[in-house]
């Protein structure tokens, strides 16, 4: 089965917000793994937040413009997987000051689709252009 990029977005932004009940679920039965460490506990919230946010984002502009096999509209999706997971690496295994290594994909990801949004607004929308019906003239017979 073949998911088109919609399909996926969605299914992307569900896992995001089951990531974020189960970071509450963290908070409210009070796991140590999850309170003790104040850097893990803000790099998993930033990943919840901008993996829902930047999904959304990337769903509607696939509403409003439609999907087209673009480098631009690529570079926004890669960007929009790459920024949250960066961050959720970054909260995997942390000392006491810094995240993990992984968080070197959130400016990668984050300029990826920044640069994605700006190609797509300045780019113009290829529409094919109605072909116009050839015009016959008819001469009157005299």
């Amino acid at each position: 089965m073949k998911f088109t990029k919609t399909q996926f977005c969605f299914a992307w932004i569900c896992l995001w917000i089951f990531f974020g009940l189960l970071l509450d679920s963290f908070m409210g039965m009070k796991q140590l793994f999850y309170l003790s460490d104040p850097v893990r506990r803000e790099m998993w919230r930033l990943a919840h937040t901008h993996g829902t946010l930047m999904t959304l984002v990337f769903l509607a502009y696939v509403h409003f413009r439609g999907i087209a096999k673009k480098l631009h509209e690529n570079m926004m999706f890669i960007g929009a997987l790459l920024m949250p997971v960066g961050f959720f690496l970054g909260g995997i295994l942390t000392t006491e000051i810094d995240p993990f290594v992984g968080v070197f994909l959130v400016p990668i990801g984050g300029l990826l689709f920044v640069l994605g949004m700006l190609l797509s607004l300045f780019s113009t929308p290829q529409t094919p252009q109605p072909s116009l019906p050839s015009q016959k003239t008819h001469q009157k017979k005299k």
